[in-house]
């Protein structure tokens, strides 16, 4: 029996290549996208990964968007396999709705953000 779990594709620039049938590019470029970049808002992958989930639990519209043209679709993205990737936070939402939170909680006031600014920098004050 074939396997039909969702799955994260890596996607590719060789000669010949061509996106597997049900899949959907999440690239950069797209809505699903990964706004947070290596190296200028998060330090490594893992921590990239991190803020695009913290980012997706705030917005419903995505959230509900994603869980609704997702679901059922293997995903593609340039990240390497075996490594963090906003595509797999994409794959729980849309299969499975709930995003692991990670790490501790820490104090709203001394909550840092994922572009390392605090909240009073980050959101408007109501």
């Amino acid at each position: 029996m074939r396997d039909v779990t969702p799955r994260r594709i890596r996607r590719r620039r060789t000669k010949g290549w061509k996106t597997p049938p049900n899949t959907v590019y999440v690239g950069r470029p797209t809505m699903f996208g990964n706004p947070f970049i290596v190296g200028v808002n998060a330090a490594s992958a893992a921590g990239a990964k991190a803020a695009f989930g913290w980012f997706v639990r705030r917005d419903r519209r995505l959230w509900r968007w994603a869980r609704k043209t997702l679901r059922g679709k293997n995903l593609a993205c340039w990240c390497p396999l075996g490594t963090p990737c906003h595509a797999d936070v994409l794959l729980a939402i849309a299969n499975g709705g709930a995003v692991p939170k990670v790490g501790g909680r820490k104090k709203e006031s001394a909550r840092e953000y994922p572009t390392g600014m605090r909240r009073d920098a980050w959101e408007p004050n109501p």
